[in-house]
């Protein structure tokens, strides 16, 4: 996740960019410090930040993540995928992954 969060370092001018930077960073900082029940709290403050986004994303999943392992593995995915979609909203073109 570190290379994708280097990559949109690129386009941190745009607004949502940089709040997706920081809600990543968050994220992580919450999941490696071990502090769970706050990333969970950041988790849950997403949710109400991206509502339909996250409907629909958890709507398309068969499970629940059952511990803060899958949570976090969850939300980042997430965040990843809502920093494709704001990009192409922007124009900017993505480049394959290797």
């Amino acid at each position: 996740m570190n290379d994708y969060l280097t990559s949109l370092e690129e386009y941190k001018g745009f607004k949502d960019i940089s709040d997706l930077i920081e809600e990543t960073n968050e994220l992580m900082e919450y999941y490696y410090t071990q502090q769970y029940e706050k990333m969970q709290q950041h988790i849950n403050q997403l949710m109400r930040k991206y509502y339909v986004e996250t409907f629909m994303w958890n709507k398309g999943k068969i499970y629940i993540p059952a511990n803060a392992h899958e949570a976090f593995l969850n939300a980042e995915v997430f965040l990843k995928a809502k920093g494709q979609e704001i990009l192409l909203r922007h124009g900017v073109k993505l480049q394959e992954e290797e």
